[in-house]
Formats: structure tokens, C-alpha cells, sequence
């Protein structure tokens, strides 16, 4: 698949399924593979890419995200600081029922929001609704935001945190400190459907509180 079909393929509200990782391989240097393509050209895939996500949407993970939620019972979910809303849209697409979408719009550089996504607080809305089962939360700034959102959620709410590792590029060390001892064994193979941009180690984690 060539990188502009990817791009559209992945970032289009007419496509009926994502790109399978095979797929997405031909055109990103990924995280474990350091000699398939040239890196300049991954890197100028990548900028394009993460103007609409800045995690890798494939057909396997939002398939692994589905059993996953449907194992747990799972079955009102929101996604926080969304950006443009492209992981909800296709988890919606895959059959989950995310209820809500939350950004507000305060990242530059990225595509508008789409429709289905409503400006307001993460961290607010986070507090106001016990009734959310799981929230979704994908590459948080390196500030306090992840933290307060892991702090407001009621006992027996689910996180799924795509994103770094302590000391990485997303989140802070007192969500990290927050979070330890809370996270729910991965069964579902999330991490394993999962791929990441060449130099890049982010990864889908899930805690519960």
C-alpha cells in the first residue's frame, strides 16, 4: 500500500476497515524494523500521519481492543484529549459503543476534530461521569492531565493509556506513581496487535482503579 492510500485509507470516513499491519509495514519503518525501508522517507510518512494520530490505528489492534472490552463488559467507553477523534471513530466503526469523544482543541498542527467530537475539559468531564466503564486515553502531554484524570475516576473504572513508559514522551511521573499496582494483565494481546513508529515506544496499557 503506498503511503498517501495508507494515509487516506487509515484518515477517511468512507473506509470500512483499517490497515492490517502487513499493510502499514510496506510504507513506516517500524519500531522493530530497522532495515525494510528508508528511513527519510518513513520519517516524512510519519509527520503526514500524526497531523490526523499520533499512534498507529490498525485493523488487529482495534480488533484486540473489541475482545478486550467485550471479555470485560466493557460497554460505555469515552475517549479523552482525542485530538481529531480518528480512534474512537474506528473503534465505533468496529462496534464499540464510545458514548462520547472529549478534546479542546488545545494541540496545534493537527486536522480539525471530527463531527462526533465534542470540545470540553478531560479532566472535568472525567469527574462528572461515574457511569463511563472505560476511558481511553492516548498520547497525554508530559504535564499533570493524565494524572488528574487517573485521580477523578471512581473505583472500578478502566483506563486504556496508549503512550511511553515512564520517563518517555506522555504523561508525568505522578501518574506513573498513581497508576503502579493497577494494571490489568493483558490477555488480549493489546500490546502484541500493536505497532509503533520507527524510534517511538509507545504501547496500549490497561489499569483499573
Amino acid at each position: 500500500m503506498k503511503a498517501e492510500n495508507l494515509i487516506k485509507a487509515t484518515f477517511s470516513e468512507r473506509s470500512t476497515r483499517l490497515p492490517t499491519i502487513w499493510e502499514i509495514s510496506q510504507d513506516f519503518v517500524l519500531e522493530n524494523d530497522w532495515q525494510s525501508k528508508e528511513m527519510l522517507n518513513s520519517f516524512a510518512v510519519r509527520t503526514k500521519y500524526t497531523k490526523h494520530s499520533f499512534c498507529i490505528l490498525s485493523d488487529e489492534f482495534c480488533k484486540s481492543v473489541v475482545v478486550m472490552c467485550d471479555d470485560l463488559g466493557l460497554s460505555v467507553i469515552v475517549e479523552l484529549c482525542s485530538g481529531p477523534g480518528w480512534l474512537s471513530f474506528w473503534l465505533k466503526r468496529y462496534g464499540l459503543n464510545v458514548v462520547a469523544t472529549i478534546d479542546n482543541g488545545s494541540w496545534k498542527g493537527m486536522e480539525p476534530h471530527l463531527g462526533h467530537v465534542t470540545q470540553g475539559d478531560a479532566i472535568e468531564f472525567t469527574k462528572n461521569h461515574s457511569e463511563i466503564d472505560l476511558f481511553i486515553l492516548s498520547w497525554p502531554y508530559m504535564n499533570d492531565t493524565a494524572y488528574r484524570i487517573w485521580k477523578n475516576m471512581q473505583s472500578g473504572q478502566v483506563l486504556l493509556y496508549i503512550g511511553e513508559s515512564n520517563g518517555g514522551c506522555t504523561a508525568n511521573d505522578e501518574f506513573f506513581d498513581a497508576v503502579h499496582g493497577k494494571r490489568v494483565r493483558d490477555k488480549w494481546h493489546l500490546s502484541k496487535s500493536f505497532v509503533s513508529f520507527f524510534g517511538i515506544h509507545d504501547r496500549p496499557i490497561l489499569y483499573k482503579k
